[in-house]
């Protein structure tokens, strides 16, 4: 199930391959291709009120068949690298690269924006959202010919802006956030690490 080097989205991606996180120790983690297996999962973590606030999405109306047609959207997108994060073949979160024309033409380089989320509380601080990065971070700059990722995060998110300034990312901007966090208005801190 998890062997996406053949799959019809591995085909519709150049670079894509499943990734072992061979760095981090306190349990088999993978990064492997979207599946509608993964769909109650996902619908776990979206409807878990820290992942929605700090991901920046409404999430207030999710039900199983729009978390389906949410994995359909995505293994349908060219203009993204996605994958679930799995510990011990369990799913717990999911990490993409996204926004890639977007962001390549902003940036005068091939370059995505990256969004990662640990769905489950239990999983977090525990380096677990580090080692994946890491690992993304190796394939896009190694293997995928990204020359510069970008990222988003809203200011009250401290644990993911500390993470990505420990990854070597650097901020440079903000933007305004089109929603409000616990009622008030907010902005999303830029960031960008670049492979030269």
């Amino acid at each position: 199930m998890y062997d996406s080097a053949m799959s019809y989205y591995a085909e519709h991606h150049s670079f894509y391959r499943a990734l072992n996180v061979d760095e981090f120790t306190e349990g088999s983690l993978k990064l492997v291709e979207h599946s509608l297996d993964f769909a109650q999962a996902s619908l776990d973590w979206v409807t878990e009120s820290q992942v929605g606030q700090f991901m920046g999405a409404d999430f207030s109306n999710v039900n199983i068949q729009t978390e389906i047609d949410r994995i359909k959207e995505i293994l349908a997108n060219a203009n993204a690298y996605e994958w679930v994060i799995l510990l011990d073949d369990q799913p717990i979160g999911a990490i993409s690269i996204n926004g890639i024309r977007e962001e390549t033409e902003k940036q005068f380089c091939k370059a995505g924006n990256l969004t990662f989320l640990i769905g489950y509380a239990e999983h977090r601080k525990k380096g677990i959202a580090s080692a994946v990065i890491r690992q993304i971070l190796h394939w896009a700059f190694e293997e995928a010919e990204f020359h510069m990722i970008t990222a988003r995060v809203l200011q009250e998110n401290s644990a993911s802006q500390r993470t990505l300034l420990r990854l070597g990312f650097e901020e440079y901007g903000t933007e305004p956030y089109e929603g409000l966090v616990n009622g008030q208005k907010r902005v999303w801190l830029k960031y960008r690490v670049a492979h030269c």
